[in-house]
């Protein structure tokens, strides 16, 4: 199923179910969605509560703030957002000696940034639209 802008109804919300093992295996892992959109972060949300405990931010700024109160194991973050964008929370977790280690994932409508992401230390980038699948594929890689 592929995930990307406009309505929830839109997106749809028939997500594919992990295994026992899988929900096993994210034990206590937090994650944080971080995005301006609604619809979007209720998706994600969806998406990835079989993964960890979720955590949701509206803008990269809002993130930082998380980042700073609350340990954080993962991130999924758009990029373009209004007050604070993902490149910004990006080039923030990759700067802080508490947070560099931790996996951050951008996502984007605009493919044009993916090569500056990663190389500002983005764990993958993922183009909109992309099938809800990849969230966990992806998660899993960077828990290896």
């Amino acid at each position: 199923m592929a995930l990307g802008f406009g309505p929830a109804s839109r997106l749809g919300l028939a997500l594919h179910r992990k295994s026992p093992e899988d929900i096993r295996m994210a034990n206590d892992v937090k994650i944080l969605i971080v995005d301006d959109d609604l619809s979007f972060r209720t998706v994600m949300r969806s998406a990835c509560e079989d993964l960890g405990d979720v955590v949701v931010a509206d803008s990269g700024r809002a993130a930082i703030q998380i980042l700073k109160t609350s340990p954080i194991d993962f991130v999924f973050s758009d990029i373009v957002m209004l007050d604070g964008d993902g490149i910004e929370l990006l080039e923030w977790v990759k700067a802080s000696p508490d947070h560099a280690q931790i996996p951050v994932v951008l996502i984007t409508g605009h493919t044009t940034a993916t090569p500056r992401a990663l190389e500002l230390g983005a764990f993958a980038v993922l183009n909109k639209p992309f099938d809800l699948e990849q969230i966990t594929d992806v998660f899993q890689r960077a828990r290896a």
